[in-house]
């Protein structure tokens, strides 16, 4: 899907998972397949339970003096937005054409979150990507088919050992063969 034409993007990216490295990944590839001519600047915001919303969204009002277009990457930590956080993004959906593009990247979705109107809302104006937790037997592939394009050489036990200290954890699994 990330082989779209740049004019027939989504403005809102939601990109659930509780795999970090995939999910960097898959905003690394949304950044440079869908901005790639247009020079944007990217605002990262990483809120916590005081953030500020009303200025995030003064924000994402206002444009780039260096750039043509702003594209927010807001990073939750935990699903629980908050009052002020659920009412930001549904203000920010419902405007759209007068505001920045997003991506959001959030935890797997749980059912009270699938229930909210917060993620309704961004399901109605976005595009919502879940990206499962890969078992055991992706995991292999995935190191095998890694090791392989590195050209490093690997043994079964390698990747057996590797799976097992990993507990299907990719991002460790990532940075162990880093």
């Amino acid at each position: 899907f990330l082989q779209g034409k740049p004019n027939n993007k989504p403005l809102v990216w939601i990109i659930c998972s509780d795999e970090i490295f995939l999910k960097r990944k898959l905003n690394e590839a949304i950044k440079k397949n869908f901005y790639p001519k247009t020079k944007f600047s990217q605002i990262i915001h990483m809120p916590q339970q005081n953030f500020d919303w009303d200025h995030c969204l003064i924000e994402a009002k206002n444009l780039s003096l260096f750039s043509e277009k702003k594209v927010f990457d807001i990073r939750l930590s935990s699903n629980k937005l908050g009052i002020k956080g659920s009412k930001a993004l549904i203000e920010w959906c419902e405007n759209l054409s007068n505001l920045s593009d997003f991506i959001l990247n959030i935890s797997s979705v749980d059912y009270s979150s699938k229930k909210s109107n917060w993620f309704s809302t961004l399901d109605k104006y976005g595009l919502i990507i879940n990206i499962p937790s890969p078992n055991n037997r992706e995991l292999k592939k995935w190191l095998e088919k890694t090791l392989t394009l590195s050209n490093i050489p690997f043994t079964q036990e390698a990747i057996e050992l590797i799976v097992e200290r990993c507990s299907g954890n990719l991002s460790m699994a990532a940075q162990e063969l880093q």
